[in-house]
């Protein structure tokens, strides 16, 4: 093997020895390619939740293969992270191949990854190795763009309706609860008051989060009359309590203007 030796600030090389090779050793073959286990996405299914995607391993050889399944937030050219598994699919290890193509499928848990509230765009794609334990040559699935919303539907509208007029300050404003879609067990309520049409004024805010006092929901379906808790109604997984009726009295203090006004109402899940 050379050496380097300095000597007056230069350096020099030495010829290494000579060496005598033995015996060749057997002959084995490879292949050098840009992967040879193909990967598509055919279909997914869901926008929120548990979404499950149906993929197909494609390889001539018929080899077992692995994958890593992704998400981005940030578009194609943005941060990728990777998608955790909610269970129940094919995994991501010792996935069977074929020349055709072998049709599996990955459950993407949304919620652990985007969280409870999330509702935007979302970017999913799917690596393939050759081998199995994420080992060997890979190709990359085309990314699939989805709308994902985790947030709670929307809440329907009780009273006051349009062209209602009680001549209250202090107003009960009724509408009912909604599906708070996967990954909400609790919900809180948030009620604008806006003096246009288009929400561009709005004049009042309530929050059942920021404070219980005139906030109560129906438990029972029948007149169950009780406060929204501070952490929010506890929605049980049966959703028993969709569409049971949800009361807010404005208070004496917050009293409200005279006038003409438009209200909304949104759900939100507790993180």
């Amino acid at each position: 093997m050379a050496t380097e030796t300095s000597w007056s600030g230069e350096t020099t090389k030495k010829t290494p020895r000579e060496v005598v090779y033995g015996d060749n050793s057997s002959v084995n073959s490879y292949e050098v390619t840009e992967g040879n286990c193909k990967v598509r996405i055919i279909s997914y299914n869901g926008t929120s939740g548990d979404i499950t995607f149906t993929y197909v391993l494609e390889n001539d050889r018929e080899d077992n293969a692995s994958i890593l399944a992704e998400y981005s937030t940030t578009g194609i050219d943005g941060t990728w992270a990777a998608a955790t598994s909610a269970g129940g699919d094919d995994g991501t290890d010792d996935l069977t191949t074929s020349a055709e193509g072998t049709s599996h499928t990955y459950i993407w848990n949304t919620v652990t990854d985007l969280g409870v509230d999330y509702k935007g765009d979302a970017y999913f794609r799917i690596t393939a190795y050759d081998r199995t334990n994420q080992i060997g040559s890979t190709v990359v699935s085309q990314s699939q763009k989805i709308s994902v919303d985790n947030s709670p539907e929307a809440p329907t509208l009780v009273s006051p309706t349009d062209g209602y007029f009680d001549k209250d300050e202090t107003p009960t404003f009724i509408f009912t609860i909604p599906d708070p879609r996967a990954g909400n067990s609790r919900l809180h309520f948030k009620i604008e008051i806006a003096q246009d049409q288009n929400f561009e004024r709005i004049a009042y805010t309530f929050e059942s989060r920021l404070d219980q006092a005139g906030w109560v929901y129906d438990s029972t379906g029948s007149g169950g009359w009780v406060p929204i808790p501070f952490d929010g109604i506890d929605i049980p997984s049966d959703l028993s309590l969709v569409g049971n009726q949800v009361k807010f009295t404005v208070q004496t203090e917050d009293r409200l203007a005279i006038g003409t006004y438009y209200w909304r109402v949104v759900a939100g899940g507790v993180i």
